[in-house]
C-alpha cells in the first residue's frame, strides 16, 4: 500500500499550491481508499482552518489537495487514508521573491 504527495516548486506568497496524491494497493495498482482526510501546518505552526479539501477529479487513486498560501516559510501537509492505511507527509516551502 502506497500514497504519494508531492508539490511541484517554486511556490510564491498568495498562490494556491496544489499537492497531487497517489493513492495505490500493495501490488501498485490504483485504487480508491475508504476515507482521505488532509492536514495541513502553516509556516507559524498553526493549521489551515477548516482543512483543504482532497479532490478526487482525475479517476481511481488519482486525488490533489489545493493549498491556499499567506505566509512565507515551510508548509507542512500530510494526506491519512483508510482501506488502504496510510499517511505520507510532504512539505513546500513558500517564497516572497526571486532568491
Amino acid at each position: 500500500m502506497a500514497t504519494s504527495a508531492v508539490p511541484v516548486p517554486p511556490f510564491w506568497l498568495g498562490t494556491t499550491v496544489t499537492i497531487d496524491i497517489a493513492v495505490t494497493d500493495i501490488d501498485g495498482i490504483a485504487v480508491d481508499p475508504a476515507t482521505i482526510t488532509a492536514r495541513v501546518v502553516q509556516p507559524d505552526g498553526t493549521d489551515i482552518d477548516p482543512a483543504p479539501t482532497v479532490v478526487n477529479d482525475t479517476g481511481t487513486g488519482a486525488y490533489h489537495l489545493d493549498i491556499p498560501t499567506d505566509q512565507t516559510g515551510t508548509y507542512r501537509a500530510k494526506v491519512t487514508t483508510t482501506d488502504p492505511d496510510t499517511a505520507p507527509e510532504t512539505s513546500f516551502y513558500v517564497r516572497t521573491d526571486l532568491p
